[in-house]
């Protein structure tokens, strides 16, 4: 199965179905000129991966120049959606840990509770 970042089942989908395939279809059993035309549409319409992974990268730098919350979770290398980080991501906490001393925060190491 081909995986294209960026299209998901349901883009997939749509995808097809604007150009008549069967959404059942393998891509080696198709037509050079179909693959063409899907080659095409994926291009035009629905962004991918270099523009994606770019989109991602300038809001991960948008949030850290406001100086948000989650923008400085960032810089830091700490979980940025509200994960513990008290038991779980050690290896994040390391990398914070190296981060923050990079860019001047002054952090101490979070408490691990033994149980």
């Amino acid at each position: 199965m081909l995986r294209v970042y960026g299209i998901g089942p349901y883009k997939a989908r749509e995808v097809c179905a604007r150009l008549g395939l069967n959404p059942n279809a393998k891509l080696m059993n198709l037509a050079p000129d179909s693959m063409l035309q899907l080659k095409e549409v994926i291009e035009k319409d629905h962004p991918t991966q270099r523009e994606l992974e770019t989109k991602m990268g300038d809001d991960i730098l948008r949030k850290i120049a406001i100086g948000s919350y989650q923008g400085i979770r960032h810089t830091m290398a700490l979980p940025v959606r509200g994960q513990r980080n008290n038991v779980n991501a050690k290896t994040q906490r390391k990398l914070g840990l190296r981060r923050a001393a990079m860019f001047g925060f002054k952090v101490e190491p979070p408490k691990i509770r033994k149980s």
